[in-house]
């Protein structure tokens, strides 16, 4: 980012991604995936919906695709009320799930650039992941409830 962009207190530059961290910085950590537990490696390397070249290149592009839309549809109903979105070198403003946010969740699903967002109603901040799982950071740990509840119906999986 540029010295002369400021972030919301609400992008605050993680030197890693480990527990240690989340928890210095206030943050309790989910992850939501397309699979109900974690992969281990073996599941991992077997699966061809792991992300979606490797989808498409072995036939299991309509599986994928399937997955994909709860995960949109979990996104839709958790960015509704809006959200903020760090860019290279801005904050961008989205007020809805529209067009440009959910062209820039469907970029990071398909693992081509990874979004980071802050959902303000929800004091939630959220990195796209790989292998069809992404981190969402609580600042409010009595908001996992309400994610939890909107992840069930859309038929993905809170992870600890």
């Amino acid at each position: 980012m540029d010295d002369d962009v400021i972030a919301p207190p609400h992008f605050p530059l993680l030197p890693d991604f480990t527990q240690p961290t989340f928890a210095a910085f206030g943050y309790t950590a989910r992850w939501v995936s397309v699979f109900d537990h974690w992969l281990s490696e073996a599941e991992a390397c077997a699966s061809p919906l792991i992300f979606h070249d490797l989808a498409m290149e072995r036939g299991a592009g309509e599986a994928y695709l399937e997955g994909e839309a709860r995960l949109l549809a979990f996104y839709r109903a958790l960015l509704a009320g809006g959200a903020l979105e760090r860019r290279v070198e801005e904050v961008a403003a989205h007020n809805s799930f529209g067009a440009e946010l959910a062209g820039a969740v469907v970029l990071s699903l398909r693992e081509r650039e990874m979004m980071d967002l802050y959902i303000p109603h929800l004091c939630l901040r959220v990195f796209g992941g790989y292998d069809r799982t992404d981190l969402l950071l609580f600042e409010d740990e009595a908001s996992i409830p309400a994610v939890q509840g909107l992840a069930d119906r859309c038929g993905v999986f809170l992870l600890a």
